[in-house]
Order: C-alpha cells, then sequence, then structure tokens
C-alpha cells in the first residue's frame, strides 16, 4: 500500500492534482494525507507612524487569512475525498510550504507527493515563489507534479 501526500492551496493545478490522487487511491488503496500550509507573511519593522504593535495586529491578521484559506482548500479536499467513499487525512500547517512539504513528506515516510505545477499566482504567488519547483528539488521521494 502506497503512502501518498497530496499538496493544495485551492488553485486549479492543485484541484487537478486531487483528482489524481484520488484515482490513485482508488487504484491501489492507498493513504492518502492532503496538506495546505499557511504561509507567515514576513514584515518589515516599523516605520514612522506605524507601531511594532500595528505590524504585529497585520501580521497577526494576515496569518489568520492564510490559515482560513487554507483550511477551506483542506475542506473541500475532505469532501471530494469522502463524496467517493475513499478515507483521506487532511492537515494544515504553518511555515514555508515547500520546506514544510519536503519536511512532513521525509518524516513521515511518504512513498509519493503529488502538487499542483504553478499555485494561486498573483501576490501570493510572488511571495510564495514556485513551491512545486522547491519540493521536486528538496524532497527525496518520487513527485508528480500535475499541469
Amino acid at each position: 500500500m502506497e503512502k501518498i501526500l497530496v499538496a493544495t492551496d485551492g488553485s486549479e493545478t492543485a484541484n487537478k492534482a486531487l483528482g489524481y490522487a484520488l484515482q490513485l487511491a482508488e487504484a491501489l488503496k492507498a493513504d492518502i494525507t492532503v496538506i495546505s500550509v499557511a504561509q507567515e507573511v514576513p514584515m518589515a519593522m516599523s516605520h514612522e507612524g506605524i507601531t511594532n504593535a500595528d505590524i504585529a495586529r497585520f501580521k497577526d491578521n494576515m496569518l489568520e487569512n492564510m490559515k482560513k484559506s487554507a483550511q477551506e482548500a483542506l475542506n473541500r479536499a475532505e469532501k471530494l475525498f469522502q463524496q467517493k467513499g475513499v478515507a483521506v487525512n487532511t492537515r494544515l500547517e504553518v511555515g514555508d510550504p515547500a520546506r514544510v512539504i519536503t519536511d512532513v513528506a521525509e518524516k513521515e515516510s511518504f512513498d509519493q507527493v503529488i502538487i499542483g505545477s504553478r499555485g494561486l499566482g498573483g501576490i501570493r504567488g510572488m511571495v510564495l515563489g514556485s513551491v512545486s519547483n522547491k519540493v521536486v528539488n528538496s524532497v527525496k521521494t518520487n513527485v508528480t507534479v500535475i499541469r
């Protein structure tokens, strides 16, 4: 039985990756874990008129919004698997998405990682960079990148 980690951020390619993982789970009776990572956004130190407390509140609000978005993506993934009667584990993590996905895949001995080729894009995409590229070049297990 394979142990597969699927990354999602709610994007179109992440949804395609979930569909692919669902097909594998059905065919191989694989254990599936869907992960979504809320990234903490680095913030500059205070400037005139903006206090450290203001920056801390803004950073906390951003993180809460990222967690909410990640949880919503996990909820949609869980619903997809449940509709097909396939058991799935979900987990929400906080940190650098590529690093967290790589660490989880290796520390928990996943046989395969499935990830979409591009995330949500826009400003979020600029902040995150190419998560799939970083995962492919960092993780020691098999990676399937879905376009």
